[in-house]
């Protein structure tokens, strides 16, 4: 995808605003847990709004609120927004469901909505259980991917994953991704963690960071992010307060 000038960032932050503002509405109606996540969170804090680069945004969701949400989604969305489910919606094998917005022919806009699920607790067992997520991620994800929306250098790569692609259903797909989702029960683990996962596929998080979430300001208005802010962003990003771009 091409770079967006500074203007054409802005035009789609302020698309991008509106609908997550839809999404805390039918959260905050529905009584769901969500938080904003990765660099929107990051944003948050550091910024009182977007990265000033950012051209999407990213929430968390708990597994057993994900279904919940779908339902209220199909009752109480806005004409212009469609939710693209994962392991359920035909030909779309992301690991993760997404509000997408329809009334643009110019950009690609989206909510993404990442599902923490149930992590080990033992740190090698962390490793080798985000690992495979990681690369189940990585893999199944390409299979609807345009070749015209990926760098040159990654070209080669993403055919080579795509043919491999051919060969494996879309429903086998949604089965192991669910797996990976439940191997650990969701109530009696102490870490969560989410099959996408930035910078680093090794991060799981103590459930007490998200144990409450604090609401706290973007774009004026207040949005939820986990108690344990703090410990997530360094973990995450290490000095977090220091822009690296």
């Amino acid at each position: 995808m091409r770079k967006l000038s500074p203007e054409e960032t802005k035009e789609v932050q302020d698309i991008l605003f509106g609908i997550m503002c839809t999404f805390k509405e039918i959260c905050d109606a529905e009584n769901l847990w969500y938080s904003l996540a990765f660099g929107t969170m990051l944003g948050a804090v550091r910024e009182n709004g977007f990265i000033s680069w950012d051209d999407d945004i990213d929430v968390y969701m708990m597994l057993p609120d994900r279904e919940k949400f779908r339902r209220a989604f199909e009752k109480r969305h806005p004409e212009g927004l469609v939710l693209m489910k994962c392991y359920q919606d035909r030909n779309y094998t992301k690991s993760h469901d997404k509000i997408c917005y329809t009334l643009s022919q110019k950009y690609n806009i989206q909510l993404d909505i990442y599902t923490l699920f149930g992590a080990p607790s033992d740190m090698r067992q962390q490793t080798g259980f985000r690992r495979r997520a990681h690369f189940a991620d990585h893999l199944f994800r390409a299979k609807y991917n345009k070749l015209r929306d990926s760098a040159p250098k990654n070209k080669p790569f993403l055919l080579f994953v795509k043919f491999v692609d051919l060969f494996i259903p879309d429903r086998l797909i949604s089965r192991i991704f669910a797996s990976i989702e439940s191997k650990y029960d969701f109530d009696k683990a102490d870490y969560l963690t989410s099959i996408v996962g930035a910078p680093t596929y090794r991060r799981c998080y103590h459930k007490r960071i998200f144990s409450e979430t604090v609401d706290h300001v973007f774009n004026g208005e207040m949005f939820r992010i986990p108690i344990g802010w703090d410990e997530y962003l360094t973990l995450t990003y290490g000095d977090y307060m220091t822009p690296r771009r």
